[in-house]
């Protein structure tokens, strides 16, 4: 299988995940009007189940969105490989062109061409740290608007 093919593949495979995790999240948040109907009525039991099944959903969501993110991070890869690939070519002939010193080879400009790819790809510690507090955040925010309050759910009961 070449590169391209197996880019193919990949981008298929994450077509079909997101179109699962859309479903996935389209069926947790029907559960959830659920729980909240069955809080509404006062049958926690029932909100208990409900909730479960949210929970269980949400479990497999996030599993499901570790998967993609692993998908996209390998066809970027494999992306960047074909790119490199692509250019070897033309790196050579630039080599004959330009008559670089004999002691710099395709290799070498393939080599240090590959280093920048990599050295650009990694992100500060400290950026990452923020972007993960940031997200965190934004989650927790989003979770506290999906649930109800405590003060919400002692009113009902």
């Amino acid at each position: 299988m070449d590169l391209t093919e197996a880019i193919v593949k990949l981008r298929l495979a994450q077509k079909r995940l997101k179109r699962l995790l859309s479903r996935l999240a389209r069926e947790r948040r029907r559960l959830f009007e659920e729980v909240k109907r069955a809080l509404t009525d006062g049958d926690r039991e029932t909100a208990r189940r409900y909730a479960e099944r949210v929970v269980s959903l949400m479990h497999r969501e996030r599993t499901l969105q570790r998967l993609l993110d692993v998908l996209e991070a390998c066809e970027l890869r494999l992306e960047q490989k074909r790119v490199l690939s692509e250019l070897r070519p033309v790196i050579g002939a630039l080599d004959k062109l330009v008559s670089l010193p004999e002691e710099v080879g395709v290799e070498e400009v393939v080599a240090f061409a590959e280093s920048l790819l990599g050295e650009g790809a990694r992100a500060e510690e400290s950026e990452v740290e923020k972007l993960l507090r940031l997200a965190r955040e934004e989650s927790i925010k989003e979770l506290e608007e999906m649930l109800p309050s405590v003060e919400e759910a002692e009113v009902r009961e």
